[in-house]
């Protein structure tokens, strides 16, 4: 086995693993939250806080790849990577706050953090189309 195929086998691992992690629970948190299962949400919660740090070994992976097979400087690797940084900066910025507010809030609103979970989601299979296709 070649370290390419390591490196491959370690990121859609890692992305498996942490990113559907997250997006899971990001996406069940205003569900469960508004049901007034605050201990179930605080789990959510906790999850979306780590899996969401640990998932940033994704696209350090991506990169590696991109570099060992000198790819760095094509169009697909730099709007994924584009793609990922927004989607972190949406969970860090957005997700991670509204979501301890409404662990603290009385009667949560979660409407941008229905949103947010959505547009998460679409970033993540954006860039997964981008790195099966290759398009540029």
């Amino acid at each position: 086995m070649t370290g390419y195929q390591l490196l491959t086998i370690a990121h859609v691992g890692a992305a498996i693993v942490f990113v559907g992690t997250v997006t899971m629970a990001t996406s069940r948190f205003p569900r469960v939250v508004l049901a007034g299962d605050r201990e179930a949400a605080a789990e959510l919660h906790r999850v979306t806080v780590g899996y969401g740090s640990s998932a940033l070994v994704v696209p350090v992976l991506g990169l590696a790849l991109a570099q060992q097979s000198e790819r760095l400087g094509d169009l697909w690797v730099q709007v994924s990577l584009g793609l990922v940084a927004g989607a972190g900066v949406l969970l860090a910025a957005v997700v991670v706050p509204d979501q301890r507010r409404a662990l603290a809030a009385t009667e949560p609103d979660v409407t941008r953090l229905r949103a947010a979970g959505g547009a998460l989601s679409l970033l993540w299979v954006a860039a997964l189309v981008l790195m099966v296709a290759k398009p540029w």
